[in-house]
């Protein structure tokens, strides 16, 4: 009962489009509380964390399994199995699909150097401010991964967090220059983590990296129903292009279908 009144609650605030009562709920039912930034986009503060980000609609994955930021973020970070790697002042991590940095979250307390690739125009201001409240050495790329180095139509579902460059009919798009990882990084670069979350083109991105993949030392990556309207998942290529390329398949997390590899050179 008191899920559905909620819900109704939530739902009412986002046709209103109203900060006032989406708070009003939230205090209610003891939910993070939101404020707005700039007139552009919002912070949520909760457990003593906060999160900068570009839509109220984009609130529900803050209140999905969990009441606050801090436990989310702690989700995310099991899901892409950073607890499993050991991590070293001055390591390089490479966070494709980075959305609005989460990620950077883990590092906060570390000294470590990422590069964030995320290429939707609206989540750039977000991007930056939670990075830089977390980071120090950071750098954020405006543009989309790929094997191949070419204007790209990109068509932007950053509502539902699924921006890609899988032609649709309904999503506003964008042209933006592609890049490939190893045209961006020095061979000789040491990477202690790619993380990949792609929308399913996580195989182009991968041989797009090629040339570098001897440096890098754990491949974290999302291997989901992407593809094709979420119809098709591109695990058994991109499995097939790691273990050819000696990386180990080392755990799963199936609800998400994230996947760790480490590199056996």
């Amino acid at each position: 009962m008191l899920k559905f009144l909620f819900n109704k609650f939530y739902g009412v605030s986002l046709k209103l489009n109203s900060i006032f009562f989406l708070n009003l709920s939230f205090k209610l039912f003891n939910k993070p509380l939101i404020v707005r930034k700039a007139g552009q986009y919002y912070k949520i503060n909760s457990e003593g964390e906060s999160i900068y980000i570009h839509n109220l609609r984009r609130i529900y994955i803050y209140l999905d399994r969990t009441i606050g930021v801090k436990k989310r973020l702690d989700h995310l970070f099991d899901e892409y199995f950073l607890n499993d790697i050991q991590f070293n002042d001055k390591d390089i991590v490479v966070d494709c699909g980075a959305h609005l940095g989460e990620l950077s979250y883990y590092f906060k307390d570390k000294e470590i150097i990422y590069y964030a690739f995320e290429p939707s125009s609206t989540l750039q201001t977000c991007l930056e401010i939670n990075v830089k409240s977390n980071i120090k050495d950071y750098e954020i790329i405006n543009r989309p991964l790929l094997d191949v180095e070419k204007q790209v139509k990109l068509y932007l579902r950053d509502d539902s967090g699924d921006t890609s460059i899988e032609k649709d009919y309904e999503s506003e798009s964008e042209s933006v220059e592609s890049l490939k990882l190893d045209n961006f990084f020095d061979r000789n670069v040491k990477i202690k983590l790619l993380k990949i979350d792609a929308e399913g083109y996580e195989l182009e991105v991968l041989n797009g990296s090629l040339n570098i993949f001897k440096n890098i030392e754990y491949i974290s990556v999302d291997l989901g129903f992407e593809r094709e309207k979420g119809t098709v998942n591109t695990f058994d290529s991109v499995n097939k292009l790691l273990t050819e390329n000696n990386f180990k398949f080392i755990k799963p997390n199936k609800i998400r279908m994230t996947y760790l590899y480490q590199n056996l050179r």
